[in-house]
């Protein structure tokens, strides 16, 4: 349920253009955790935003900060360092989303197996990947929207209507 003073700032939010203010805020915590991790870790080959930031539907203080950060190569240990202190970046940016970490050997057989769907809210690793177009059947659709269902549960109460205009965003 929306309360009374969350409906008041969605429609003051977009009175005051604090979608842009929001916006450079995202950026600037992606910006500072890019540094930072480049920094403090040297096996880590590049790091990028995916999802609402960079496919533009991102939702004021709804959206995370969603990340993808390639290794040099796989290290269990390492990538538990790395998510140790991206917890800490968290207390600091508490939209900071969730983060697929992926060594450069996987690269061809990500390639192979990812669903077109999940591929598509990461531009940059498509890119990378130079995945081939592949059909979208049902199956994927059905299974990508499974995905979403059960990663969105919570927030289906409470931001029904922006769950919503993301999965048409994806399904469009």
């Amino acid at each position: 349920m929306i309360t009374k003073k969350k409906a008041l700032f969605n429609k003051t939010s977009h009175f005051f253009h604090l979608d842009g203010l929001v916006t450079f805020l995202y950026q600037l915590a992606f910006k500072i955790v890019r540094r930072q991790i480049k920094y403090r870790f040297s096996k880590v080959q590049d790091l990028w935003c995916r999802n609402s930031l960079v496919l533009g539907y991102l939702e004021p203080f709804v959206s995370d900060l969603d990340l993808t950060l390639v290794l040099q190569s796989r290290d269990l240990k390492y990538e538990q360092e790395i998510l140790k202190f991206l917890k800490i970046f968290s207390m600091i940016f508490p939209f900071l989303g969730e983060v697929n970490i992926i060594a450069e050997e996987d690269f061809p057989l990500l390639a192979e197996i990812l669903n077109p769907f999940e591929l598509e809210r990461d531009p940059y690793l498509q890119k990378r990947l130079h995945a081939p177009k592949t059909s979208i059947d049902r199956t994927l659709r059905g299974v990508f929207l499974l995905k979403m269902l059960e990663s969105n549960y919570k927030d289906l109460e409470v931001h029904s209507s922006l769950r919503r205009k993301k999965w048409a965003f994806h399904f469009q």
